[in-house]
């Protein structure tokens, strides 16, 4: 679900990272995690608008903070720079899986950002995300590809062999 949040609270971690809650218009709690407080601007503040993309926090125990901000989108972005609906975009023309690092080449941005951005969108349920292990037995996967949702069945109907 997309969704204008205001910033209510900026926190720091020890080693610098920062993270963050919201409210919604409706005033609903908003967390915001680490990586994506990495996408914002540094100089973001409290009181500050932005674009988000939220989804269900499973994670509120005390039922305080009903969403989780999967990505967010600067309306602040300067032109040129690439924001979490660009990568949304190009990914839902493609018809074939990307890596992170083919998404980052082919729009001009650093590679962090586009696996951030990409990850993000998949817990947010905006991308499917396919794990390839090279061998048995691995715990982390070799590689990571992520295709759009609406194409994720045909994609894996093909690889699959099944005729439509």
């Amino acid at each position: 679900m997309n969704e204008q949040i205001t910033i209510t609270n900026l926190l720091t971690n020890p080693d610098g990272s920062r993270y963050g809650f919201a409210v919604t218009d409706a005033g609903a709690g908003v967390y915001i995690p680490v990586g994506v407080m990495a996408l914002m601007p540094i100089e973001t503040t409290i009181g500050a608008k932005v674009e988000a993309i939220l989804t269900e926090n499973t994670n509120d125990r005390a039922g305080r903070t009903p969403w989780f901000c999967s990505a967010i989108d600067r309306p602040d972005a300067e032109d040129g720079s690439v924001t979490a609906q660009d990568i949304l975009d190009y990914i839902n023309q493609c018809d074939v899986a990307l890596t992170a690092a083919h998404v980052a080449e082919d729009l001009g941005i650093p590679s962090a950002v586009a696996s951030t951005t990409l990850a993000n969108l998949h817990t947010a349920e905006e991308v499917a995300r396919i794990s390839l292990y090279r061998k048995q037995g691995q715990t982390r996967a070799s590689t990571t590809a992520y295709v759009a949702q609406l194409k994720a069945e045909e994609i894996f109907s093909n690889v699959l062999g099944e005729e439509e």
